[in-house]
């Protein structure tokens, strides 16, 4: 018996169990081609589903925090913090400042120095305050006035009575009780406003206790209040050559 003839007999013998083989091995491959990529979305889509789970939770939080807010504390809060911490190059607020504790403690500011150029080009380069997205306004000024004065002068400057300034220097000439000329330098600041409000899972800013006793100091601040004037007024002709 040559060896073809042993070969097809022992393939009819196996043939049963070598097309099963073949059925299976075929399956195999298929269902791993096939099937394996599948696997992978199904497990991504748990993993989706986790992730926002996770995250729906943390807005149910965020909701709860957010409702139990007094809203409309917070917006009259937000009115007083530009008031002092405006959200632009404001140089009139400081004048209107000095001007207030100059009638207030009868001080005389004999020269003030704001480097309007600075405070009032939009296009100046910004310097970096003390806290994030808070930049410096450089000034300067001199005032005259007796000790009592004096003291109630610093005594104002820092009690939010107007824009926050730091004070980095004081020069003082002590000539008697009742005539005191001093000069400073600081910084006034403002912080502008953000572009964009955030995602809507974006985390709330945590108040610590320094930051909860600074928002009772603002709360306590008087209210800004702006003068209309009366649309009704007439203030004049709209042609010149009627009588």
């Amino acid at each position: 018996m040559n060896t073809s003839n042993l070969f097809a007999k022992n393939f009819k013998k196996y043939e049963i169990i070598l097309a099963s083989l073949l059925v299976i091995i075929i399956v195999i491959f298929l269902s791993i081609y096939l099937l394996l990529p599948n696997f992978d979305k199904v497990q991504q889509i748990f993993l989706q589903q986790s992730k926002v789970g996770k995250k729906l939770q943390e807005l149910k939080k965020k909701e709860t925090i957010l409702v139990s807010l007094d809203q409309t504390e917070y917006k009259d809060n937000f009115t007083k913090i530009k008031q002092i911490l405006p959200p632009d190059k404001d140089y009139v607020s400081l004048f209107t400042m000095f001007d207030n504790l100059q009638s207030v403690t009868g001080i005389t500011i004999i020269r003030t120095d704001f480097q309007l150029g600075t405070i009032s080009t939009g296009s100046a380069n910004k310097t970096q305050g003390p806290g994030k997205n808070i930049y410096n306004l450089p000034i300067s000024f001199a005032i005259l006035g007796s000790y009592r004065q004096f003291q109630n002068f610093i005594s104002l400057l820092s009690s939010f009575s107007g824009r926050i300034v730091s004070i980095k220097s004081i020069q003082w000439d002590y000539k008697s009780e009742d005539l005191i000329n001093a000069s400073f330098t600081g910084y006034a600041f403002y912080s502008p406003l953000p572009s964009s409000i955030g995602a809507i899972d974006t985390p709330l800013p945590i108040i610590d206790k320094n930051g909860q006793d600074l928002m009772s100091k603002i709360a306590n601040l008087p209210e800004v209040k702006n003068e209309i004037i009366d649309g009704s007024i007439v203030t004049g002709k709209n042609d010149l050559f009627r009588q």
